[in-house]
């Protein structure tokens, strides 16, 4: 059964500087939760506010006991910062790399941020929407906007398959097609194009700490391989098996 009560404390006396019995300030509230233990917890200095305190931590255990009550309350509350705050460290625990964790987290932060966004509850679909629009007119492309749209929907998934929140608010959003906006059309080098940079790099000064003719390798495994700078960054001595047949150099999945 809930009751109230006072807290016995020790407080000094200041005429006698010794410790004596007291009661504390606050009204404390003792009821049974709903697995059966006694909670005991600080509430108000008004009896009054704090009997309403205690009847509404009475109610939200039977509406557990009864499961009446919404299993995401305490995750709805929270920040949306804290909850990427968590996002960004399961990124990192499941092996991605740390320019991939960085640049998805300030892409999400950028939309939260830009749509106003502090609790589940307010992410909404057509914020969103206002906020890409919002980029591509202040000279963005489609792709960077698709971009920031992927990591924004990534992080509400992330949401939903944690058991943070029911529903994702952003799943029937879709990118837009990138073609209409091209800036940058990749294409492969042909084999005199490929040659004249790597005669350039062989000849090159020392650029970003790596000398000409390293560079000139680098061209060379990449063209052949498809690796580019992130994945040459993430590889190591162990990458590579020379006693195999063929040899094989290898990336990790988390920087490719």
């Amino acid at each position: 059964m809930a009751s109230l009560y006072k807290k016995p404390i020790k407080v000094t006396d200041p005429k006698t500087g010794k410790k004596v019995a007291a009661r504390s300030k606050k009204w404390w509230g003792r009821f049974t939760d709903e697995h059966g233990e006694e909670k005991r917890v600080p509430l108000a200095t008004d009896k009054k506010a704090a009997q309403t305190m205690l009847n509404e931590l009475v109610c939200k255990v039977e509406r557990l006991m009864a499961g009446l009550d919404d299993p995401f309350e305490e995750h709805h509350k929270r920040s949306l910062s804290k909850h990427l705050g968590d996002y960004t460290k399961y990124l990192a625990n499941k092996g991605s790399s740390d320019v991939h964790v960085k640049k998805t987290a300030s892409r999400v932060r950028a939309v939260l941020k830009g749509c106003k966004f502090d609790k589940i509850n307010q992410i909404s679909a057509s914020r969103v929407q206002e906020f890409l629009a919002g980029l591509r007119r202040k000279g963005r492309s489609i792709a960077t906007s698709n971009h920031y749209l992927r990591a924004i929907k990534m992080f509400t998934r992330w949401l939903v398959r944690d058991r943070r929140t029911r529903d994702d608010r952003l799943a029937h959003l879709s990118k837009m097609n990138e073609e209409t906006d091209r800036r940058r059309v990749r294409r492969p080098l042909s084999i005199e194009e490929l040659s004249v940079v790597i005669q350039a790099a062989v000849a090159g000064r020392v650029f970003e700490c790596i000398a000409g003719p390293v560079r000139a390798v680098l061209y060379i495994v990449g063209a052949y391989s498809g690796y580019g700078r992130g994945e040459f960054g993430s590889v190591r001595f162990r990458s590579f098996v020379f006693d195999s047949d063929p040899r094989t150099l290898t990336v990790l999945a988390g920087h490719s």
